[in-house]
């Protein structure tokens, strides 16, 4: 964490530039950042509209928006995943800084989580707006969406460093992981009602390290309410893991890291 704040100021001048420079070149420019989201959005709205009604029942009969119930679970989950893609292949590409200057590796995994948060921002407007213009808000509880998605964001930055070193030693996972992220999406309800998954496969949703910050930020967005404990428990649990698994990680294989670049 001295680190981290030691390179503070590189690390935030390096992601704004990213978030600016992302789609450098482009017609539309930094606005992708909100087309890319909004299109992902009118694809799965329009084809489970068709098997969900626009007011459905996700379980506990409280009829929902289901734009609503989409936009809170889907938008934080993409931000989550580019982060997550970037974060495994951040120490491959900075492989000319890491061979060369003394810059530790973590704040090449900060920059790609800083980066993130600036996209995570934009997807939370949206959820806002999204859900004033459902008429549900906006209201006090919209301020716990920081901290759960602060929770998500040092999650991704754990999880990414561990990630980031082990693609240094095996390129495959890169590829690997969008494939992993896709299945993660369908094993969780994100897009659909918990009540579509078979009997037999809900108590294994507790295994899934989504489901806590899903749970959390439905809390908040779609019912305003204040996420129960065990909610809490669970999204600290999952960051406070990622954290010491990307330590370890990079501890353990850290001497061998950069000849390998």
């Amino acid at each position: 964490m001295i680190t981290l704040l030691h390179h503070r100021r590189y690390i935030l001048e390096n992601a704004l530039h990213d978030f600016r420079h992302h789609y450098a070149g482009t017609g539309a420019g930094i606005l992708w950042n909100f087309i890319h989201p909004l299109a992902m959005v009118a694809v799965y709205w329009l084809v489970f509209s068709a098997l969900m009604p626009t007011r459905f029942d996700a379980g506990d009969h409280q009829p929902r928006s289901y734009l609503l119930y989409l936009c809170s679970g889907l938008l934080p989950w993409l931000v989550f995943g580019d982060c997550l893609r970037r974060g495994t292949t951040a120490f491959r590409d900075h492989a000319a800084y890491l061979k060369k200057l003394a810059i530790p590796e973590t704040v090449f995994s900060a920059k790609v989580v800083a980066s993130s948060a600036l996209t995570m921002a934009i997807s939370l407007a949206l959820v806002f707006a999204v859900a004033i213009l459902e008429g549900r808000g906006p209201d006090w509880t919209w301020a716990l969406t920081v901290p759960v998605l602060v929770l998500l964001l040092v999650f991704a930055y754990g999880l990414g460093l561990a990630l980031g070193t082990l693609n240094v030693f095996f390129p495959d996972l890169a590829q690997l992981i969008p494939i992993l992220l896709q299945i993660g999406m369908w094993l969780v309800p994100i897009v659909y009602a918990p009540t579509l998954l078979p009997s037999g496969l809900r108590p294994l949703l507790a295994l899934h390290p989504y489901l806590p910050f899903l749970v959390g930020l439905r809390d908040i967005l779609v019912d305003h309410a204040v996420p129960a404990p065990v909610v809490w428990l669970g999204m600290m649990a999952w960051a406070a893991l990622g954290l010491v698994a990307g330590s370890f990680v990079l501890r353990r294989l850290r001497g061998e890291l950069r000849d390998l670049l």
